[in-house]
C-alpha cells in the first residue's frame, strides 16, 4: 500500500486485483482521501473541499465545536460571497453543507457571488437548511463516478461558526490497459515458447 499524506489528508492507493490469479482482468485501484481540520467560518463565508479523482463513495461529517485550536492551516478553501441565501429561515444560528459535483460546485460558488441566478444540489447528500451537525454517508453520490466537492457555508449575518470537518472520498479507478497488454504478451511469448520446445524435443 502506498500511503501520501499532508497536513489536513490522506490518500491511500491499494490494488484490488490479482494478475497471476486472473491475467485478462484489468487491474483495479481503490483511492480513498480523508481530509479532516477545524475551520472558522465568519459570517457569509464559504469553505470547500473536492476530491482529487472520481468519487465512487463518500462520508462527511460537519459539526460546530467549542475546541480552542485554531484552524488547520492550508486546509480546503474559503472565500466570503455576497449572496445572503439562507438566513430567512434561522436569522442567526447554523450552517449549511452541500455535497456537488463540478458543475453543481460551480453553480453554488457564480450563485453566492452573484454571478448566476439558479444552482442545483442533491438534497439526500446535503444539509441545505441551517444545522449544527450533519453527517451523511457513506453514500454513492452518483451513478456516474466524477469528482465531488463538500461545500459548507455560514448562512448568518453576525454569527462565526467554529466547525469541525471530516470527509472520506472513496474511488475506484482502472490503471489502463498497459498492464493488461504486458500480461497478455507474456502468455503469448511463454505459449510459443512452449511450442517450439515440444516441436524441436521430437
Amino acid at each position: 500500500m502506498n500511503s501520501i499524506k499532508n497536513p489536513v489528508g490522506q490518500f491511500d492507493q491499494t490494488d484490488q486485483s490479482d494478475p497471476l490469479l486472473d491475467p485478462l482482468s484489468e487491474p483495479i485501484s481503490t483511492n480513498a482521501e480523508h481530509f479532516s481540520g477545524i475551520v472558522t467560518l465568519n459570517p457569509y463565508y464559504v469553505w470547500y473541499q473536492c476530491s482529487s479523482g472520481n468519487v465512487t463513495s463518500m462520508t462527511y461529517s460537519i459539526e460546530e465545536t467549542s475546541d480552542s485550536s485554531p484552524d488547520t492551516p492550508n486546509f480546503g478553501t474559503k472565500l466570503l460571497t455576497t449572496r445572503n441565501t439562507t438566513s430567512d429561515f434561522k436569522p442567526n444560528g447554523g450552517f449549511v453543507v452541500y455535497g456537488l459535483d463540478q458543475q453543481e460546485q460551480k453553480e453554488f460558488l457564480d450563485y453566492v457571488l452573484e454571478k448566476s441566478f439558479s444552482r442545483t444540489w442533491n438534497g439526500t447528500i446535503s444539509c441545505n437548511l441551517p444545522v449544527e451537525s450533519c453527517k451523511i454517508g457513506p453514500v454513492t453520490p452518483s451513478s456516474k463516478p466524477q469528482i465531488f466537492c463538500i461545500s459548507t457555508r455560514n448562512p448568518n449575518y453576525s454569527t462565526n461558526n467554529k466547525l469541525f470537518i471530516s470527509i472520506d472520498f472513496t474511488s475506484l479507478t482502472s490503471k489502463g490497459t498497459s498492464v493488461q497488454s504486458s500480461q497478455m504478451t507474456l502468455v503469448i511469448v511463454s505459449l510459443m515458447v512452449f511450442y517450439y520446445l515440444t516441436i524441436f524435443s521430437f
